[in-house]
Protein backbone atom coordinates (compact mmCIF):
# COMPACT_ATOMS: atom_id res chain seq x y z
CA UNK A 1 0.00 0.00 0.00
CA UNK A 2 2.55 2.56 1.01
CA UNK A 3 5.10 3.74 3.52
CA UNK A 4 4.71 4.32 7.20
CA UNK A 5 4.28 7.77 8.67
CA UNK A 6 4.88 8.70 12.30
CA UNK A 7 2.07 10.44 14.13
CA UNK A 8 1.47 11.64 17.68
CA UNK A 9 -1.26 9.66 19.40
CA UNK A 10 -3.79 11.21 21.76
CA UNK A 11 -1.68 10.10 24.71
CA UNK A 12 1.50 11.72 23.28
CA UNK A 13 2.83 8.33 22.22
CA UNK A 14 4.28 8.02 18.75
CA UNK A 15 2.61 5.58 16.40
CA UNK A 16 3.01 4.51 12.80
CA UNK A 17 0.32 5.07 10.21
CA UNK A 18 0.12 3.33 6.88
CA UNK A 19 0.29 5.82 4.01
CA UNK A 20 -2.36 4.74 1.50
CA UNK A 21 -1.87 5.28 -2.23
CA UNK A 22 -4.86 6.89 -3.94
CA UNK A 23 -5.72 3.75 -5.89
CA UNK A 24 -6.11 1.81 -2.61
CA UNK A 25 -8.23 4.37 -0.74
CA UNK A 26 -11.61 2.75 -1.62
CA UNK A 27 -10.30 -0.65 -0.46
CA UNK A 28 -9.32 0.86 2.90
CA UNK A 29 -12.36 3.09 3.34
CA UNK A 30 -15.13 0.66 2.43
CA UNK A 31 -14.59 -1.87 5.27
CA UNK A 32 -14.20 0.93 7.84
CA UNK A 33 -17.32 2.72 6.58
CA UNK A 34 -19.47 -0.40 6.12
CA UNK A 35 -18.53 -2.23 9.32
CA UNK A 36 -21.30 -2.75 11.90
CA UNK A 37 -19.25 -0.76 14.44
CA UNK A 38 -19.18 2.29 12.16
CA UNK A 39 -22.95 2.37 11.77
CA UNK A 40 -22.92 4.98 8.98
CA UNK A 41 -22.57 7.68 11.64
CA UNK A 42 -20.96 10.27 9.43
CA UNK A 43 -17.69 11.85 8.45
CA UNK A 44 -16.22 12.55 11.90
CA UNK A 45 -16.66 9.01 13.24
CA UNK A 46 -15.26 7.48 10.06
CA UNK A 47 -12.27 9.86 10.11
CA UNK A 48 -11.64 9.04 13.76
CA UNK A 49 -11.43 5.33 12.94
CA UNK A 50 -9.32 5.80 9.81
CA UNK A 51 -6.82 8.17 11.40
CA UNK A 52 -5.89 5.58 14.01
CA UNK A 53 -4.19 3.47 11.33
CA UNK A 54 -4.13 5.20 7.92
CA UNK A 55 -3.09 8.43 6.23
CA UNK A 56 -3.57 9.88 2.75
CA UNK A 57 -3.74 13.40 1.37
CA UNK A 58 -7.27 14.83 1.22
CA UNK A 59 -8.62 12.29 3.70
CA UNK A 60 -11.42 14.52 5.04
CA UNK A 61 -12.69 15.50 1.59
CA UNK A 62 -12.61 11.92 0.34
CA UNK A 63 -14.54 10.62 3.37
CA UNK A 64 -17.07 13.47 3.10
CA UNK A 65 -17.68 12.64 -0.57
CA UNK A 66 -17.96 8.92 0.23
CA UNK A 67 -20.52 9.54 2.98
CA UNK A 68 -22.46 12.00 0.80
CA UNK A 69 -22.87 9.29 -1.83
CA UNK A 70 -24.00 6.64 0.70
CA UNK A 71 -27.77 6.12 0.91
CA UNK A 72 -27.57 4.77 4.47
CA UNK A 73 -25.60 7.81 5.66
CA UNK A 74 -28.08 10.15 3.97
CA UNK A 75 -31.00 8.46 5.76
CA UNK A 76 -29.29 8.83 9.14
CA UNK A 77 -28.29 12.46 8.60
CA UNK A 78 -30.30 14.80 10.78
CA UNK A 79 -31.62 17.84 8.98
CA UNK A 80 -30.69 21.15 10.58
CA UNK A 81 -33.18 23.13 8.51
CA UNK A 82 -36.54 24.19 9.87
CA UNK A 83 -39.57 22.79 8.06
CA UNK A 84 -41.09 25.03 5.40
CA UNK A 85 -44.11 27.03 6.47
CA UNK A 86 -47.19 26.96 4.19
Amino acid sequence: MGEQKKNQGDDDSERSLLVVLSKWVPDVLQPVHDSPEAGHLGVEKILERLRRRFYWLGQREYVADWCASCDDCAQRKISTKAPLQP
